[in-house]
């Protein structure tokens, strides 16, 4: 059993407790669209174990253990986050997992011990992609803490772009191409953010954080994973074989359009037993049209809450860069039933309204306060 399986075990005992307890107390909650919606998704993707077409493939155990524990993860949070140090309880053990990340990749680096041919440093028995996609999604809430805890402006600003650099060396490390990418489209957010809101601040953090960038750029460049500089004389090579796994996908579509292969059937249906590495194009395959449909209304839904005109600026700047983020890993990535994903929805889900932003009167609710996450705490309210 993986590391990622134990952690969905746990997040579904956390469940089943809260459900327990809710019963006990009468204080079962109204569940959101959102939540709904991935229950459904996550029911529909155990039901069509029923007519998988292969005969061998993950276990119906492992597919129960996925899929209902990325319902549980997003439900999870949600509801225990909704206490505001609660949530920057959760928010502060996340960056902390990802701080022990980055010391376990160092500590390889430093000894020399990669972990494949081409050089990735990474964690022992994870995949190096998914140790990637993990750091570079915790840095939309780094960046969040920052914005909404930073008091020594001087200070904090240093502490961001050496987080910031810390974080982008440890994605650079394990060769992952994809995080790269979302880790320097946070960046961009940065300093677009930072520019706008205040134009000499801003650049004078954008020029620094640029030359921390190039300068350690130019110095790492030697040890970085020559999986980052792969040789893109051609397409394929560039994607790194991800066009044919596209292809077989749509090709497996085909062969039940409505219903999908079967949840995890990909890997068996395949050549090579790769995964599909797109998150739409995978669940098309094995979920079908039903299943997609499933997962891109409740993302859909998940995303317009972050952008709602009542949530405050840092809110949203950090909601786009986790978009953008996810977009960026789901585009490459398996990525559909991961922890660290549906954790960080969940998280955004329940952002603690900005003191500096928001007032609220006695006894009066602002548009803020009736966001997805305080209907989600209190369904009975009007």
């Amino acid at each position: 059993m993986t590391n990622s399986q134990y952690a969905q075990f746990a997040l579904l005992a956390a469940a089943a407790l809260y459900a327990l307890r809710a019963l006990r107390g009468g204080t079962i909650r109204r569940p959101s669209s959102v939540e709904v919606l991935l229950v459904l998704f996550a029911g529909y993707a155990i039901a069509s174990i029923l007519w998988r077409d292969v005969s061998s493939g993950a276990s119906a155990t492992t597919i129960f253990v996925e899929y209902v524990g990325l319902a549980a993860a997003f439900i999870v949070v949600v509801r225990t986050s909704g206490i505001r140090s609660n949530w920057y309880f959760l928010a502060t053990c996340y960056i902390v997992g990802c701080c022990v990340d980055l010391i376990l990749i160092f500590s390889a680096f430093k000894s020399g011990t990669t972990i494949d041919s081409a050089g990735r440093y990474g964690l022992a028995n994870v995949n190096s992609n998914y140790t990637a996609y993990s750091l570079v999604s915790g840095v939309p809430l780094l960046v969040l803490l920052y914005w909404r805890r930073a008091r020594r402006r001087l200070a904090s600003s240093i502490a961001l772009m050496v987080g910031m650099s810390t974080f982008g060396l440890g994605i650079g490390l394990t060769g992952c191409r994809g995080a790269t990418v979302a880790f320097l489209l946070c960046v961009f957010v940065i300093a677009a953010r930072g520019l706008k809101t205040r134009p000499l601040a801003g650049g004078l953090f954008t020029a620094s954080m640029a030359g921390v960038l190039v300068a350690g750029w130019s110095h790492v460049e030697d040890v970085l994973p020559s999986r980052l500089f792969l040789d893109a004389s051609s397409a394929e090579d560039l994607s790194s074989g991800r066009f044919t796994l596209w292809e077989r996908a749509l090709v497996i579509f085909g062969r039940n359009p409505l219903l999908g292969s079967g949840a995890d059937s990909y890997p068996w249906l395949s050549e090579d037993g790769m995964h599909a590495h797109n998150v739409f194009l995978s669940v098309l395959a094995e979920l079908g049209i039903i299943g997609l449909l499933l997962l891109v209304v409740a993302l859909a839904l998940l995303f317009r809450s972050y952008f709602r005109s009542s949530a405050s600026k840092s809110a949203r700047s950090a909601a786009l860069m986790l978009v953008c983020t996810w977009l960026v890993i789901a585009g490459t990535g398996v990525w559909q039933y991961a922890l660290p994903a549906w954790i960080m929805f969940g998280l955004f889900v329940t952002i603690p309204r900005d003191d500096a932003e928001f007032t609220v009167a006695d006894g009066e609710l602002t548009a803020r306060d009736r966001s997805l996450g305080w209907r989600l705490r209190n369904p009975t309210a009007s």
